[in-house]
């Protein structure tokens, strides 16, 4: 499995996604490296304007989600984030997901293999969102490098419950219904044996860091 770690989240509004953002301070790429000053910028992203309407759970019984990708063609600087429309579930329950990056198999099906995954990040579900949250929940991931064309799955995994008060989905993840995202799929399954089609693509943006002290003016 590649790096993992766990995070804080932050919210940002469905239609507040900028282009480009300047970090006026240092930026940790969490590969072994670091900039003083870098830019952020937006990868590949399905944010339709029509509202959602496919909402799923996860819990033990719907243990992870998932949404393929294609990196666009200008983005080859590292990937450091992942926003996802994520929220808490009815349960009463809080606990622990895993939100991770790994490859497909040649059919275009996130890979169940433990070698699939090489980032993720663990959140504690009590800092997501309320349900129904119109808003982007921003995932900090260990940094790495994609492949320009190449399709990756974004997987969101059923970790552990905290607590015992119900068996209900302790977080949402959200899409609409439909193959409205050319350039990906939507699945649902196990994360360890298979994912099937679920017929929904779930809403999401990448983040690349552009680091600006590699570059001389």
């Amino acid at each position: 499995m590649g790096a993992s770690k766990t995070v804080g989240v932050t919210v940002l509004g469905l239609g507040g996604l900028l282009l480009l953002v300047a970090l006026s301070s240092g930026c940790d790429l969490d590969f072994g490296d670091s900039c003083g000053s870098a830019v952020l910028y937006t990868g590949a992203e399905f944010n339709p304007a029509l509202g959602a309407n496919a909402f799923q759970g996860l819990s033990e019984t719907s243990q992870a989600v998932a949404q393929t990708f294609t990196v666009p063609s200008f983005a080859d600087e590292p990937i450091v984030q992942v926003l996802l429309a994520l929220t808490r579930g009815p349960s009463a329950d809080t606990g622990l997901i895993r939100v991770d990056l790994r490859y497909v198999d040649a059919m275009g099906v996130p890979r169940t293999d433990p070698s699939a995954v090489f980032t993720s990040a663990v959140v504690d579900t009590s800092r997501l969102p309320p349900p129904a949250t119109d808003a982007f929940t921003v995932i900090d991931l260990p940094a790495v490098k994609l492949a320009p064309g190449a399709v990756y799955a974004i997987v969101v995994e059923f970790l552990a419950r905290n607590e015992a008060t119900d068996d209900q989905d302790i977080a949402i993840v959200v899409g609409v219904d439909g193959d409205l995202y050319s350039q990906g799929d939507g699945f649902t399954g196990a994360p360890d044996i298979a994912f099937v089609p679920s017929g929904e693509d779930y809403l999401f943006s990448t983040t690349h860091v552009f680091c600006l002290d590699y570059y001389y003016w």
